[in-house]
C-alpha cells in the first residue's frame, strides 16, 4: 500500500493519459505509413515518444509549480507528493531515454527527437511568456508524433501529413482552452498567455477556428477515394464532438471533449486507411 501513493503521483506528474495518447498517435502514424510491419521498430518509436512526452510534462510541472499552487493545488509538486528534485530527475531521465530510443531507429527520428526535446525545455522554462506561440509549439509537438511513426520522410503522404496537421490544430485549441481555465494562476505570476493578452472571447474564437479547420481538413485526403461508411461516420462523429466543445462554457469540460473528439477522429483515420 505504501508504494501506491508515489506511483500514482508519478503517473499524474507525467500525465499518463497524454503519454498514452502520444504513443497511440505514433502507432497510428506507423500504421498509415506502412512501417507497422517492423514491430520492434514501431514499438521503439512509440516508446521514444512516450518517454519524451513524460519528460516534457514532468519538466513543465517543475517550472509551473508556483502557478499550479493557484490553478491546480492537487498536482503532485504543489501538493507535496513529489519534490522538485525527484521530478526534475525523472524529467531528465525520460528525455534521455527518448533520445536513446530514437538513436536506434533512424537519423530522421533522432533529429525530430533532439529538436523536440529542445523545444520541450524551452517551453517548460518560458511557456508563460510565449503568448500565442505557446499553443502552436504544443500543437507542433503533438503533430510531429504522427510523422515520427513514419521512421523517415519518404513514407509521408497526404493522409499522414493531414493527420499530423489535424492533431496539431486540435491540440492548439485545447491549449488555448487550458490557458483560459488557468487565468487566475497565470495572472498571479505575470504570465502573457493568449487569454491574458487578447481576452477570453478572442481566444475562444481562435480555438474554435482551429477546431473547424481540423474537422474540415480531416475529410480532404479522401476526396480522391471516399472512405467507407464506417470511417465516414467515425470522422463525422469526431467532428461533432469537437464542435460540441465549442458550445461548452466550462473550460475543463471543453478540454475533455476536445480530447475525446480527437480520439474518435484518430479511429476514423485508421478505418479510412484500412
Amino acid at each position: 500500500m505504501t508504494a501506491v501513493g508515489p506511483v500514482w503521483a508519478t503517473l499524474r506528474l507525467v500525465r499518463v493519459s497524454a503519454v498514452g495518447m502520444s504513443a497511440l498517435l505514433t502507432l497510428l502514424g506507423a500504421r498509415l505509413a506502412g512501417t507497422d510491419d517492423d514491430l520492434p521498430a514501431m514499438l521503439l518509436a512509440a516508446a521514444a515518444v512516450a518517454f519524451a512526452t513524460a519528460g516534457g510534462n514532468a519538466l513543465n510541472d517543475v517550472h509551473d509549480w508556483q502557478t499550479d499552487r493557484v490553478n491546480r493545488a492537487d498536482r503532485p509538486i504543489p501538493s507535496g507528493a513529489i519534490g522538485l528534485g525527484p521530478a526534475r530527475a525523472l524529467a531528465c531521465l525520460s528525455l534521455l531515454a527518448a533520445v536513446t530510443c530514437s538513436a536506434f531507429l533512424s537519423l530522421w527520428c533522432l533529429a525530430i527527437c533532439l529538436a523536440n526535446c529542445g523545444l520541450l525545455v524551452v517551453y517548460a522554462r518560458h511557456s508563460k511568456r510565449l503568448g500565442p506561440l505557446k499553443g502552436a509549439i504544443v500543437g507542433y509537438l503533438v503533430g510531429s508524433t504522427v510523422l515520427f511513426g513514419a521512421l523517415g520522410p519518404a513514407r509521408i503522404d497526404a493522409v499522414l501529413l493531414t493527420l499530423a496537421v489535424c492533431a496539431g490544430l486540435a491540440t492548439l485549441a485545447r491549449e488555448i482552452v487550458k490557458d483560459i481555465e488557468d487565468i487566475a494562476g497565470d495572472r498571479s505570476v505575470g504570465a502573457r498567455t493568449m487569454p491574458l493578452r487578447f481576452g477570453v472571447p478572442a481566444s475562444r474564437r481562435v480555438a474554435g477556428l482551429a477546431l473547424v479547420l481540423a474537422v474540415v481538413l480531416s475529410f480532404l485526403p479522401w476526396t480522391a477515394g471516399a472512405p467507407g461508411p464506417d470511417a465516414f461516420a467515425m470522422l463525422v462523429a469526431g467532428g461533432a464532438v469537437l464542435g460540441l466543445s465549442l458550445a461548452v462554457p466550462d473550460a475543463g469540460r471543453a478540454q475533455r471533449l476536445i480530447m475525446a473528439g480527437s480520439v474518435v477522429e484518430m479511429a476514423g483515420f485508421l478505418l479510412a486507411a484500412a
